[in-house]
């Protein structure tokens, strides 16, 4: 579909994509100790019900200011990413497509970057929430959570080691088994998600500055275990711009898109690599890729039902795409699978 090089170079900034999450994941742990200093001073044991609300408020002013500048940082990185994204998509067109006209970038660029975390983003199951709204949520949430657990554990009169050690977690477990731990699984999941957006965003952006140049957008997943069903299903899937579903399509979703441009821009030759669990590998479907592990993989992505079908159920790898999701590319359950296709599941022995 598109020019080797820029389908190779848009694979390599997936993989830069990927670590750069890892490194602002990474960042949060600073703020996380920020909440570590917090909690383990706390100080509620003999402290009456009226004592223990104008506790709560330093508590509150405390964790929302250090929570408030995460919020405020990670909103600029994203900013940035989405700047850096169009540049980067504009620098790879010209560069794989040499008789392509100027690329269109618009002087409001910053402008539209900051715009893009008031867009409504397509998530299952919580489509519509805007980026921006989210990061607010997330701030709210962990600051009541943590308030909340105190409020009740001063009622159960539970000592301030013990309270320290429900809002910390315990040595012994890592510290996984405390409610900061779930802040920290939350901050980690928006993160992912947010570079993801932006740089979906941007690119999509690009491509309508570009419309003339720029006419389809192809959905790729990474080839691994933890691949959703829905990116599993959509991959490959080519759709006009400004039409179809475009990544993310869930939280932690790691699906990209690749702008395809006219043809009579195009070079002849496509990539014969793309991102997968064992780095790169030959470019090819998901499906197309699943058929070359092994049965356990299979059963592992899949589920052992769902890997059965996929084995003998004999459809092919598209019409196996197809029979998962319904026509909005949703999921569909097991029984909703066999009453769209019962034959499948009788040629399976299922």
């Amino acid at each position: 579909m598109s020019d080797k090089q820029y389908v190779d170079q848009s694979f390599r900034r997936a993989v830069y994509m990927e670590r750069l999450k890892r490194q602002m994941v990474n960042e949060f742990g600073l703020t996380i100790k920020e909440i570590d200093k917090v909690l383990r001073g706390l100080d509620v044991e003999e402290l009456t019900v009226k004592q223990l609300d104008k506790y709560l408020v330093k508590i509150d002013d405390k964790l929302r200011k250090t929570l408030g500048v995460f919020g405020d940082n990670y909103r600029e990185q994203l900013r940035g990413i989405f700047l850096d994204s169009y540049d980067f998509e504009a620098k790879s067109l010209a560069n794989a497509y040499p008789t392509l006209p100027p690329i269109v970038t618009p002087d409001a660029i910053a402008t539209i970057a900051t715009a893009s975390l008031q867009k409504p983003m397509p998530l299952e199951r919580s489509e519509g929430i805007q980026l921006d709204k989210l990061i607010a949520n997330f701030e709210d949430k962990q600051v009541e959570a943590i308030k909340s657990k105190i409020r009740m554990g001063h009622y159960e009169g539970k000592t301030n080691q013990q309270l320290v050690k429900e809002l910390i977690g315990s040595r012994a477990n890592g510290y996984k088994d405390g409610i900061v731990d779930v802040t920290r699984r939350q901050a980690e999941a928006i993160v992912r998600t947010g570079v993801q957006q932006v740089a979906s965003d941007a690119r999509a952006e690009l491509a309508r500055q570009n419309s003339d140049i720029v006419h389809y957008e192809q959905i790729h997943a990474t080839l691994d275990s933890r691949t959703t069903s829905i990116c599993r299903s959509l991959d490959h899937k080519i759709f006009k711009v400004g039409e179809g579903r475009r990544p993310p399509f869930h939280v932690n979703c790691r699906s990209a898109t690749l702008l395809v441009v006219d043809p009579k821009y195009a070079g002849r030759g496509t990539s014969n690599w793309r991102s997968s669990k064992d780095g790169l590998t030959v470019n090819q479907p998901y499906y197309d890729w699943l058929k070359t592990q092994s049965h356990q993989f299979q059963d592992d992505v899949l589920g052992k039902v769902r890997g059965k079908l996929f084995r003998d159920g004999g459809l092919s790898s598209e019409d196996f795409a197809k029979l998962n999701v319904n026509n909005n590319y949703e999921p569909l359950t097991l029984k909703e699978m066999r009453s769209k296709d019962p034959i499948v599941f009788e040629r399976a022995g299922l």
